[in-house]
């Protein structure tokens, strides 16, 4: 896992602007920690931070450039190709030569022998970007399910690109401006509602979709699907299925298993991660090691009281499951001022004001696992893939999807100012969007009318509500310098489960019942069977009046920009209202929500020099 980052103009010189891909590189120092470096050549620079996991040795520096014949060929990239062993011997036997033992080297060769196609080889999470000096073109992939981001923007004449937008918002050519578009996507930032996929609140930044690429030269630019769902009669029954997803979960989790630094697994005692621990630790074993597990709890945690969203407490669970499988397992703490300290780090690392505690929470995680272990395992996707949420059984009614505002009246328009409502339209945008993804879904002629409902919410699911999960899972850990995992988003195992009619998925009338069946033999029963419950929220009186005292205290200050967005009446009611807050928002404590979000927004106007247009 790295951060990259890179500029192209094809009427410019770059070879004096390395100055600038170093500024915009190094502010992905949190994503590469190992090492840096920055190339440049005519009309491409390149910019490189690396956190080293396969072959840490000098030989896997990027950005990497390969010459043969006279032409030559330079990659930045980031994540893991799974399979760069069985890539290197096909490679190997069409006469390509390696000098090292990392996949960067890999993906390169892969992309001078097969071109674009080499994408469709690739098992992996990645995002990357090639440039072919004699063709003077430039190649960005993203993998399937988009685990790791990768941004661009129009420059003169060519783009920037980079993991994450404050590399890009470094460049002098990219102001940090929301235009109406932008204002729209900020207003419906999490967290209920997900992000447009490609759309971000900046004026003129993009987002490259998972399972797309983009082809740029001085022509114009191609952006295009290499990858995607494919509809088809699931040929399978449930003890065949069963069997299918026990086979290929061990496959996946083997291979994400390979690594040159230490692995360890984040383990909260549901029925995912459980799932994933259980089939990594004896893997681990079997080559002498044991496999370190972490989960989060809540600061005076004898005080829970279980409700709809969070029906009982982790660490219990965990605990039982690393006693069950065999790991070495730790518990982290979140109280008061942990949480506090990390709310403006977990902004920083999304880029945007996420007002979601997972956020927050899982950074403190990650920071804390961070000396024990550089890569983990998650058990993100499982909901989405294996049909985990309530809303995507088949009785569900679409027009009362999470996402439409008339499944929220409550947490309808989050406190913002009447004229910000206005102009952004956000509930026409939810609506349209719902809409046009509905219309994406690709439909099984003569498919079961219950079935072909599940087929659409599975698909905004996969492909709505999966790609803001996965960004958190990616900017959060690698703000610590820590790459996640995520087993349950192979392609291979997305593609499989599509298929897969509701009522097998739920088999015995339990959601996730074809999973639990198939790694049920791994697991406690306790584990197996227990039902779904939420990531821990912070619900302490004492955080809940901090951040009253902190929205204060920006109100309060003359020039607070937020006044250009919030309601200040609204606001100031809410810090008035009673200890705890009543009401909950997808399981965090409503106020606390809102509170947190004003905070997050106010550090991020300021911060960011962000201009509302």
């Amino acid at each position: 896992m790295c951060g990259i980052a890179g500029w192209i103009d094809w009427r410019r010189d770059l070879r004096g602007e390395r100055a600038t891909v170093a500024a915009m590189t190094a502010r992905l120092g949190a994503r590469g920690p190992d090492g840096h470096g920055e190339w440049a050549a005519g009309h491409a620079a390149f910019g490189h931070r690396r956190l080293a996991v396969i072959d840490p040795s000098d030989n896997g520096a990027q950005p990497m450039l390969y010459r043969r014949d006279g032409r030559a060929w330079a990659v930045v990239y980031n994540g893991e190709i799974y399979n760069h062993r069985e890539l290197r011997a096909q490679l190997q036997a069409r006469g390509h030569r390696f000098v090292s033992d990392c996949d960067t080297e890999a993906l390169l060769l892969a992309y001078v022998e097969w071109g674009e196609a080499c994408v469709e080889r690739l098992d992996g999470i990645f995002a990357f970007a090639i440039w072919d000096e004699q063709a003077q073109t430039l190649f960005m992939a993203r993998d399937p399910l988009g685990v790791k981001p990768l941004f661009w923007a129009r420059v003169g004449e060519g783009l920037a690109f980079a993991s994450e937008i404050k590399a890009l918002l470094e460049h002098p050519g990219i102001p940090a401006e929301v235009d109406e578009r932008g204002l729209t996507e900020l207003v419906l930032t999490r967290p209920v509602f997900p992000s447009t996929p490609g759309i971000t609140p900046f004026a003129g930044i993009e987002e490259l979709r998972g399972g797309r690429c983009l082809r740029a030269d001085r022509h114009g630019l191609r952006e295009r699907d290499y990858w995607r769902l494919h509809s088809a009669p699931h040929p399978h029954d449930l003890a065949t299925t069963v069997e299918r997803v026990r086979e290929l979960l061990g496959g996946i989790v083997e291979r994400q298993l390979v690594s040159d630094v230490a692995v360890g697994c984040i383990l909260s005692g549901g029925l995912d991660s459980s799932a994933v621990t259980a089939l990594a630790a004896p893997l681990l074993r079997a080559h002498g090691g044991t496999l370190n597990t972490w989960c989060i709890d809540l600061a005076d945690s004898e005080h829970f009281a279980p409700h709809a969203f969070i029906s009982s407490r982790d660490a219990p669970y965990a605990a039982e499951a690393a006693a069950y499988v065999g790991t070495r397992h730790r518990t982290v703490t979140m109280d008061t001022q942990a949480m506090s300290e990390h709310l403006l780090a977990a902004m920083r690392a999304r880029d945007l004001p996420v007002a979601l505690q997972v956020d927050t929470s899982l950074l403190l995680l990650m920071r804390a696992l961070k000396p024990q272990a550089t890569v983990v395992l998650s058990g993100e996707g499982a909901d989405e893939v294996f049909g985990g949420y309530g809303w995507m059984a088949p009785q569900s009614r679409l027009p009362t999807f999470p996402w439409t505002p008339d499944a929220h009246d409550g947490a309808w328009p989050f406190y913002f100012r009447q004229d910000v409502i206005a102009r952004a339209r956000p509930a026409e945008r939810v609506r349209q969007t719902f809409a046009d993804t509905l219309a994406e879904v690709p439909r099984l002629d003569g498919e079961d009318a219950h079935d072909a409902q599940h087929r659409a919410l599975s698909y905004l699911a996969l492909r709505r509500w999966l790609p803001d999960l996965l960004d958190r899972n990616d900017r959060v850990s690698m703000a610590a310098g820590v790459e996640a995992r995520v087993p349950f988003c192979d392609k291979e195992l997305v593609q499989y489960l599509w298929n897969v009619p509701f009522s097998i998925k739920s088999a015995g009338g339990i959601e996730k019942g074809v999973l639990r069946r198939a790694v049920g033999h791994v697991l406690p029963p306790s584990i197996a069977q227990r039902r779904k419950s939420a990531f821990p929220q912070f619900e302490h009186g004492a955080y809940y009046r901090s951040l009253i005292e902190r929205v204060r205290d920006i109100f309060a200050s003359g020039g607070a920009a937020v006044r250009d967005l919030y309601d200040e009446r609204r606001i100031g009611e809410l810090c008035a209202g009673t200890v705890p807050a009543a009401g909950w928002l997808f399981g965090a404590p409503y106020a606390i929500v809102q509170l947190e979000r004003v905070v997050m927004t106010d550090a991020w106007l300021r911060e960011y020099r962000v201009s509302l247009r």
